[in-house]
């Protein structure tokens, strides 16, 4: 009996390849899209934090507006927690051209490392120049430096990459203003000048950073504990940490704004997903009825019945996600990773992933799926055998709306009030097909207005967000074309399978195939216009509550052809799906399809 019974099993599964493969597509998509942006700032957080590690990145920085004395820094030194100190000397030039220049000794910096990236190191007459920050100019131009009340004209020999400005986007001066460009400069270009110059700050590592990520909120409290005590001992002094760092304020902003897309976008997929699993296990449990009514005459417990259509959908939800999983957080993060280069200079990328927000995605995908599951066959096991034996009868027909409005009515083709008739006729159809389509049209109209914003914010200083949010609002756009693709082939699928006895009776009727195929692909179109009605409004109100939080672009930044393109876009991949299922309908078997059942 076992034996037989998982027999039945394996022919349920190849009976219905093409459906379950559907299904698990659709979860596929839907877990890929929330686990690959789910993971993405924490990747890009990462990335910097190896890199600044790396480069003995200082977690405080002390500084004197007149400069430390040799017992202050020796105090500062002796610390217990702290286990560096370096000294520095940093001026800002002001003036029209203000620039901050660094001091650098003999000795190699030890904190704070500083990574040549192009030309060479500075010698005397020469001054090296911040990558992130060098005001345009180039290896071998000469720069006019005023310090200490004479100018010199030094030459440019290389570009220096610092731990402590990696933003894009240049550095902020002391009195708020953007300089000019940063600058190092060796002492012996200042000659005997150079020893009256004051330490004016003092890069400090504490013991144990190392042991927490450098944007983790465990390290800045652990920062912000150290800092309290050293402004305890030392209040005439400012100690700054990376919450005061412009480079890591930036970034830390910027992938806020990514987790706020990766928040909000992915309930669609969900929740779409989720919708049709509901109507496949439905669908499918229907079918089934027959088969579940043979198994409770012959004795088989409604749990082992149950069992076997959990176990379908819960291999092919477990299948899908896996495979979900695997390509978000691998594919996606290192297609949108590189449009970060817009706003900071990248370094490589992690191979640290968070998988936490897919976790959170497959446990409710998981959860959903057996729920529904559980409920379609739970329905079906509360019938006796002999009901279950028996096919169900068809729905009735009943008036709609239209038709208590008789100059309406009456002027429309049998065909046209047929199809209408009919899509309201299967309400659970109707409800699917308009809110998937509605979710997908949404999602593609927003993908195209966060383009639009992107492309129309270059033109107002926001050109490195602008970057970062076009290959996401890509990403989108093509996701939800493939998950409505899915999602109506599904159902439309599913729909042609039980009405293959309508579609007989329509060719006897002398319908020839293709417009056969229209009667069907007719109620298509009603109900995909329904829900590009609903989902275009849904997409608007979703891209305003965006921009709105984000505080960036407009909903008047949207142009008017994206209404249509998102429009025009989800019709045509309609349209390819009903091309794809027309052989289906012309295979139609009039003969075998209008056998009655006996």
């Amino acid at each position: 009996m076992k034996r037989t019974f998982f027999k039945t099993v394996v022919r349920t599964v190849r009976g219905n390849v093409a459906r379950l493969f559907s299904v698990a597509f659709i979860i596929l998509l839907g877990i890929a899209f929330v686990s690959g942006l789910g993971t993405l700032s924490p990747t890009i957080l990462n990335s910097f934090s190896e890199e600044l590690r790396a480069s003995s990145v200082s977690d405080a920085i002390a500084v004197s507006g007149s400069g430390f004395s040799e017992e202050e820094l020796a105090a500062l030194a002796d610390v217990s927690f702290v286990s560096a100190a370096e000294e520095v000397v940093m001026l800002e030039t002001g003036g029209e051209e203000n620039a901050r220049i660094y001091v650098l000794g003999e000795e190699e910096r030890t904190v704070n490392v500083l990574t040549l990236e192009e030309g060479s190191a500075p010698a005397e007459g020469e001054i090296a120049l911040d990558r992130a920050c060098a005001g345009g100019y180039a290896v071998g131009d000469e720069i006019e430096l005023s310090v200490g009340g004479f100018t010199l004209t030094l030459r440019v020999s290389g570009l220096y990459a610092s731990p402590l400005l990696f933003s894009q986007e240049g550095e902020p001066g002391g009195d708020g203003q953007p300089l000019a460009y940063v600058a190092y400069l060796p002492a012996s270009s200042l000659g005997a000048a150079a020893s009256l110059l004051p330490v004016t700050q003092v890069y400090l590592q504490f013991s144990g950073a190392e042991a927490y990520g450098y944007f983790s909120e465990e390290y800045k409290d652990f920062a912000a504990a150290q800092v309290s005590e050293l402004a305890g001992q030392f209040p005439a002094f400012t100690f700054l940490t990376s919450e005061e760092n412009a480079s890591c304020m930036m970034l830390e902003s910027y992938c806020d704004k990514v987790s706020v897309i990766t928040l909000i976008f992915p309930v669609f997929f969900i929740a779409v997903a989720a919708l049709a699993v509901l109507t496949t296990m439905t669908r499918l449990v229907e079918e089934e009825r027959g088969v579940i009514g043979c198994y409770r005459t012959l004795g088989v417990r409604r749990g082992t019945v149950a069992g076997k259509y959990l176990l379908i959908a819960g291999a092919c939800a477990v299948l899908a996600c896996g495979l979900g999983m695997a390509v978000g957080l691998t594919l996606l993060p290192a297609v949108i990773y590189p449009a970060f280069g817009a706003i900071a200079y990248l370094p490589a990328m992690s191979a640290f992933v968070q998988p936490l927000a897919g976790l959170i995605s497959v446990a409710a995908m998981l959860a959903a799926v057996l729920a529904v599951t559980w409920y379609v066959v739970r329905r079906s096991l509360s019938c006796t055998p002999a009901e279950l034996m028996r096919p169900r009868a068809p729905k009735p027909g009943k008036k709609i709306f239209l038709e208590h409005i008789p100059v309406l009515w009456k002027r429309l083709a049998f065909r046209y009030k047929s199809s209408l008739r009919n899509v309201f006729r299967y309400k659970g159809h109707l409800i699917m097909t308009v809110v998937s389509v509605a979710g997908s049209a949404a999602l593609v109209f927003a993908g195209f207005a966060l383009r639009n914003i992107a492309d129309g914010s270059k033109q107002f200083g926001g050109k490195a967000i602008a970057e970062t949010l076009i290959p996401i609002s890509v990403l989108i756009i093509v996701f939800a074309l493939l998950l409505c693709v899915f999602v109506v082939y599904n159902l439309t699928n599913m729909d042609i399978s039980e009405r293959v006895r309508e579609i007989a009776t329509l060719r006897v009727l002398g319908y020839r195939g293709r417009e056969a195929a229209g009667y069907i692909y007719r109620e298509v179109l009603i109900m995909a216009v329904m829900g590009l009605c609903l989902g275009i409004p849904l997409g608007v109100g979703l891209v305003q509550f965006v921009v709105t939080y984000l505080e960036f672009g407009a909903l008047s930044d949207v142009a008017w052809y994206s209404y249509l393109l998102a429009v025009a876009l989800v019709l045509a991949f309609i349209g390819t799906v009903d091309l794809l299922l027309l052989p289906k309908i012309l295979r139609v078997n009039m003969t075998e399809s209008l056998k009655s059942v006996e």
